[in-house]
C-alpha cells in the first residue's frame, strides 16, 4: 500500500508555501501519495501515514498557527511520525537570531512529541512587501532582503524524508 502523507504549512508571504510545495513534489515523485494544504484547510489529519509540517519564522519567533496545530493534534501526533521545517533569514544573517535557539524553541514547544527531522531554511524576506516599522527594523538590524532559499538543499532534505518517517 502507499503511504499517505500530508505536507502541510502555515505562510503570510507564500515563501513557505512554495518550500512545502516542493517538498511535496519530491515526496511524489518516489511514489507516495501526497496531499499540500495550508493548516488552516485541515480539519483531521487522520489518514495520514505521515505528516511535515512548515512554518515562517519572524523576528526570531515561529509562527504561532504551527505551535497551535501541533497542539490540537498532539494525539495523533504521538501515533505517526512527523517532520518539521521551518523558514527564516537565520541561516543567512546572525542578526536575525540563532538556528539553533529557534530549533530549540521548536522541540521545546512539540515536547513530548519528537519529530522525526527537523530543519530550518533559508526563506525569502522582500524589502518592499514589509510595512514602514519592518523596513525600519529591517535597516537598524542590517537584515539582509531577497531570496535566500536553496532548492538543492530543501529537495535533498525532502528526499531523505521517507527513510525518516519508516516509509
Amino acid at each position: 500500500m502507499t503511504a499517505h502523507i500530508l505536507v502541510t504549512y502555515t505562510t503570510r508571504t507564500e515563501s513557505t508555501a512554495e518550500i512545502a510545495a516542493a517538498i511535496g513534489k519530491e515526496l511524489q515523485v518516489k511514489g507516495y501519495l501526497v496531499d499540500i494544504a495550508d493548516m488552516k484547510e485541515i480539519t483531521s489529519i487522520e489518514k495520514y501515514d505521515a505528516i511535515v509540517l512548515g512554518a515562517p519564522v519572524y523576528m526570531g519567533h515561529i509562527e504561532k498557527k504551527l505551535l497551535s496545530f501541533i497542539t490540537r493534534n498532539r494525539e495523533m501526533f504521538a501515533k505517526i511520525p512527523f517532520a518539521v521545517f521551518i523558514v527564516g533569514i537565520a541561516p543567512v544573517s546572525p542578526q536575525a537570531g540563532a538556528v539553533d535557539t529557534v530549533l530549540d524553541q521548536l522541540r521545546k514547544a512539540a515536547s513530548p512529541l519528537k519529530p522525526v527531522a527537523l530543519t530550518m531554511f533559508a526563506g525569502r524576506l522582500e524589502r518592499k512587501t514589509q510595512s514602514f516599522l519592518k523596513r525600519t527594523m529591517i535597516d537598524i538590524m542590517k537584515v539582509p532582503t531577497g531570496d535566500f532559499r536553496n532548492w538543492d538543499d530543501i529537495s535533498e532534505w525532502a528526499q531523505g524524508l521517507p527513510v525518516l518517517l519508516e516509509l
